[in-house]
């Protein structure tokens, strides 16, 4: 079950693949794993241990990801056009 068929359902999965992470933030799965790998994006889950090849995403973590980057009053420090 894919993250917006458990929202729409009421349920929310503890964990979600970084597919339907990435099409819940609207991203792709290339950008997700960049960051990842640059330690900017939202919090990851390893499964099965430190050498677990598994990542998964709670929902709350990337929720609170959205909220942690949302800009107000149209500012534009730090962003590159």
């Amino acid at each position: 079950m894919g993250i917006e068929n458990a929202l729409e359902s009421g349920l929310t999965p503890r964990l979600v693949h970084e597919r339907d992470a990435a099409k819940f933030l609207n991203v792709s799965v290339a950008w997700l794993q960049r960051q990842r790998w640059l330690g900017t994006g939202p919090i990851w889950i390893r499964v099965g241990g430190p050498q677990g090849r598994a990542v998964r995403y709670r929902y709350a973590d990337l929720q609170a990801w959205i909220e942690s980057n949302a800009v107000s009053g149209g500012s534009h420090k730090g962003c590159h056009a």
